[in-house]
């Protein structure tokens, strides 16, 4: 129960490609906002160029229409006229300009709304795989769950009540095993050479970091 508990709580064998489709999703997101950033400054310039396409024609319409007669206005509306003209000769540059951008932004999506496709396809497969994989270990901690209470018969109550009381204390896992290499199988502590002789005697012997107590295999040392 305690392996598959494990097993449960910390198994995420697609975090390596979790981490890989936010990265290529954050990517993408960055290219859109590009491209999108393109579009609304060209739909802006060319609204500007409308308004001031309109201003020209009134200040024409008035000027060659003889409805300004008055020398001074006359010289404005001329003005005016001309740096209307230039205005608009720059931003039918930058117009062209953004033209010419926006096609190279919208190809250069391509890729990677391709490789985020084949990401989100792979990540699906592998979940729904984890899933079952999840689902077979469920199964499994039920049984050995509900065989718990024939497997606790002959324990001691003293002794049940204290792994009960350390399985509380971390998070749920009251055990660990001693590792071929002496160490606590749960935090990674250096066990005393003594708690895993006990241990392998069945002895009760607890970890002195964490305090779970410590079980021993063959391939203990």
């Amino acid at each position: 129960m305690l392996e598959i508990s494990k097993r449960l709580t910390s198994y995420s064998p697609n975090e390596r490609l979790r981490r890989e489709l936010e990265k290529a999703r954050a990517e993408l997101h960055e290219l859109e906002a590009r491209h999108r950033e393109l579009k609304q400054a060209a739909k802006d310039l060319e609204l500007q160029d409308k308004a001031v396409e309109e201003r020209l024609k009134r200040l024409q319409k008035d000027l060659y229409g003889g409805k300004v007669v008055n020398p001074r206005e006359v010289e404005a509306i001329e003005h005016e006229i001309e740096s209307l003209k230039k205005q608009r000769g720059e931003m039918d540059l930058q117009l062209l300009e953004l033209w010419e951008r926006l096609p190279e932004a919208e190809q250069a999506l391509e890729n990677p709304r391709q490789r985020l496709e084949e990401l989100e396809a792979k990540f699906a497969e592998a979940e729904e795989k984890l899933g079952a994989e999840r689902a077979v270990l469920e199964e499994e901690y039920s049984k050995l769950a509900a065989a718990r209470p024939k497997f606790l018969e002959g324990v001691s109550q003293t002794l049940l009540a204290r792994y009960e009381a350390i399985r509380q204390r971390q998070g749920g896992i009251g055990m660990a095993e001693a590792t071929k290499e002496g160490l606590c199988g749960a935090c990674g502590t250096t066990l005393p050479r003594t708690a895993i002789e006990n241990a392998k005697l069945g002895q009760v012997a607890t970890c002195q970091e964490c305090h779970r107590i410590i079980y021993a295999t063959e391939g203990a040392i």
